[in-house]
Formats: C-alpha cells, sequence, structure tokens
C-alpha cells in the first residue's frame, strides 16, 4: 500500500517493506504529496528511504513541479538538494512570477541547488527557455540572478544563440 505524506512523522522506517513509489488512486506517490504539502521533513525521509525523486504523477507532473506549482520553496530546495531533476519549465515560471518576498525565496533556493544553470533533461536551462521566449524582461531577471549565459545545450547553443533568434 502507498504511503501517504502526513507531515508530522519524518520517518518511514515503521513503514517497513512499504513501496514508497507506490501511487495512490488519483496517480500520486508519498514524494508528490509531501511536495504540495511542504513537508520537507518527510521528503528527506522519503529520499533516505529510496523515494524516486524525478517519478511523475498519473498526469506527468513530478515532484520539483508539484512544490513549485504550489509555492513550496523549502520543498524545492530539499528536492533539488537531494538530486531531484528540476522541470525548467516549472521552476522558470513558478520563480519568475513570484514577487516580493517569497519571490526572492525561491529564487535564493534556485540560485543555492544550482538549478539555473542546471542541464535539464532536455538539455535547455531556464535562461536558454528565458532566451527563447523573446522576453528580454525574463532574461534580464535571470542574468541578475547570476544565470550563466555560456551553458550551452547539446547543439552547442547557449543562452545567447537563444535570445539572438528571438530579438530578446
Amino acid at each position: 500500500s502507498p504511503i501517504y505524506a502526513s507531515g508530522t512523522s519524518t520517518s518511514v522506517a515503521d513503514a517497513g517493506a512499504a513501496d514508497v513509489n507506490a501511487l495512490d488512486d488519483a496517480g500520486r506517490a508519498a514524494i508528490h504529496l509531501a511536495a504540495r504539502g511542504g513537508h520537507v521533513g518527510c521528503l528527506a525521509a522519503l529520499s533516505q528511504a529510496g523515494a524516486d525523486l524525478n517519478q511523475p504523477t498519473a498526469k506527468g507532473n513530478s515532484a520539483v513541479a508539484v512544490a513549485a506549482k504550489h509555492r513550496q520553496w523549502d520543498a524545492l530546495g530539499v528536492l533539488l538538494a537531494s538530486g531531484a531533476r528540476g522541470d525548467a519549465r516549472a521552476l522558470l515560471h513558478a520563480s519568475l512570477k513570484e514577487e516580493g518576498a517569497a519571490g526572492a525565496e525561491a529564487r535564493a533556493k534556485l540560485r543555492e541547488a544550482g538549478a539555473l544553470e542546471q542541464d535539464w533533461s532536455d538539455g535547455v536551462s531556464a535562461l536558454m527557455l528565458g532566451g527563447a521566449s523573446g522576453d528580454a524582461a525574463v532574461v534580464t531577471r535571470l542574468l541578475g540572478l547570476r544565470a550563466d549565459p555560456n551553458v550551452a545545450d547539446h547543439n552547442g547553443l547557449t543562452p545567447l544563440h537563444y535570445c539572438a533568434d528571438k530579438g530578446a
């Protein structure tokens, strides 16, 4: 049976031989529920117990995307620090749309985890996505956050190539 994230326990040791990656009836694993609720202790315990940090929900959302969507910045930081692969589009969208102190916190978590320069599974960084969007404000904001404009994708293209192509 699935392990559900109660948010009150930081140990999954008592779960015995339970499958930490089992899905509930809605197609979510415990890692997704913990990410949604911002239960950082539970996320750390699930990671230590061998939970697949990159397992998608039935709808295809990663735990990182779930944490970003629900503005759980501490959970996002724990997931990225534990080796979860980020969904570049979800992270870029969430961090740049969030204003004020919460936005600064979100961007700090991404920067601390190296997410702004991370080589995403599709070979595209957040800055490349910003450049490809043609939105100069997004590019300027990411550069202000010290995103590296020299990181190249699998085709040797840098964010500057993406910006030039879109006129950003």
